[in-house]
């Protein structure tokens, strides 16, 4: 067939795993497909909550955030948004990995009016200096709390907590963020939005 020029070709929907690219290896012409590209540059794999999530229980409940990790080191940011409708009662956050991992660190933060020692009352509206209180954690866990809120400035209003570590993943797996009601009693709600998002080093 004729050769054609790529300004002419019909554009893709999107770029994917299966389509294949050229490429000049060592003065010979060969093909690589994007999963392929995708290695070599470090892959990003990425969730968000697609719908609201509550809950009312101190025990701690899996978000629809996962996000999918092969063999790798991989940096991780989770960006909850939230809310309660107590003013003295928080949300509690916890990371947990699926798969096998050698090393894992993570640290969750949030912001306090207060500039002198924490108090965990979470105040996201202040003009002047305040403080980012939080948790840390080396340890994966489905019931651990690495970070919590004993209350809030405004009920039923957007409030952020920040979660990022890395993991050095040896078989695959699932990392998962985990919520839970600091304190029994009142309603609270980790938005829809709420993101995550994973990077590997590459290869």
């Amino acid at each position: 067939m004729a050769d054609t020029k790529i300004s002419a070709l019909a554009a893709v929907t999107s770029v994917v795993g299966a389509q294949e690219f050229a490429v000049n290896d060592a003065g010979v012409s060969k093909k690589a497909s994007g999963t392929q590209v995708q290695d070599f540059l470090g892959k990003v794999v990425f969730a968000k909550l697609a719908a609201d999530n509550t809950i009312a229980s101190t025990t701690n409940e899996k978000l629809a955030v996962d996000l999918a990790l092969t063999i790798g080191t991989w940096v991780f940011n989770y960006c909850v948004i939230w809310q309660s409708d107590t003013a003295t009662t928080g949300m509690s956050f916890g990371v947990n990995f699926t798969g096998t991992q050698t090393n894992f660190v993570v640290e969750g933060t949030q912001f306090e009016a207060t500039t002198a020692a924490s108090t965990g009352a979470t105040d996201q509206v202040h003009a002047t200096f305040g403080l980012r209180s939080g948790g840390a954690a080396r340890a994966p866990s489905t019931t651990a709390k690495i970070v919590g809120s004993v209350s809030v400035d405004t009920i039923n209003a957007n409030m952020l907590t920040i979660i990022r570590g890395i993991v050095v993943v040896t078989v695959a797996g699932n990392l998962e963020l985990y919520q839970a009601s600091e304190l029994v009693g009142g309603i609270q709600v980790t938005k829809a939005g709420t993101s995550g998002i994973a990077w590997r080093t590459a290869t």
